[in-house]
């Protein structure tokens, strides 16, 4: 297991990159960031920030911690947040909450990449018998759940192509087929 979930974080840090890359070589590919899409977090930068809040949210689940620092809820500094506090706004309703996270489209870039390196480094901490381990955490509602580690890392790999695909259709509908950028799992090296 310890090996698949380290080639598939490799894997998750190489589309983003490749996804980031397609976005600058558009011409108006900030605009393109920010226009309403239809999407569930209304636009691109906002299901990149949805992404990075469950990331973090999820690092504070698996880190059993109840208070965590995140660099995006203020301009340029750290800020101690309590992890039910972090969950509340990552999964509110309001489609405008992703606008008040204090970050441009560089440091969403950066921060996701950030965070992705992260659980990385995490991995490869862990021994093999780690990802068979029941793990217990608070979901959304407050109610205790208990899952192995590796159904934990399958979720969020999961929920980064959910959102991807979402990122990807937007993305081709904007700028059509022929600047789509593929992040097929079976082109990744």
């Amino acid at each position: 297991m310890k090996k698949m979930f380290e080639k598939i974080f490799k894997y998750n840090e190489w589309r983003y990159k490749k996804m980031f890359e397609s976005f600058e070589k558009q011409d108006n590919y900030q605009q393109f960031l920010v226009k309403n899409q239809q999407l569930f977090f209304n636009n691109v930068i906002g299901t990149m920030k949805h992404l990075l809040a469950a990331d973090y949210v999820w690092y504070g689940r698996i880190m059993k911690l109840q208070i965590i620092q995140v660099p995006f809820l203020s301009k340029d500094k750290m800020r101690t947040i309590y992890l039910k506090e972090l969950i509340l706004l990552w999964q509110s309703d309001d489609e405008k909450i992703f606008d008040q996270l204090q970050f441009d489209y560089d440091q969403t870039k950066s921060l996701l990449l950030d965070i992705n390196q992260v659980f990385q480094q995490l991995i490869d901490s862990c021994d093999e018998a780690y990802f068979d381990q029941e793990f217990e955490y608070q979901d959304s509602k407050g109610v205790v759940q208990k899952k192995d580690a590796s159904t934990v890392f399958y979720h969020l790999i999961n929920h980064h192509s959910h959102h991807l695909g979402q990122i990807s259709t937007a993305y081709t509908q904007q700028f059509g087929r022929k600047n789509f950028f593929s992040t097929d799992f079976i082109y990744f090296k």
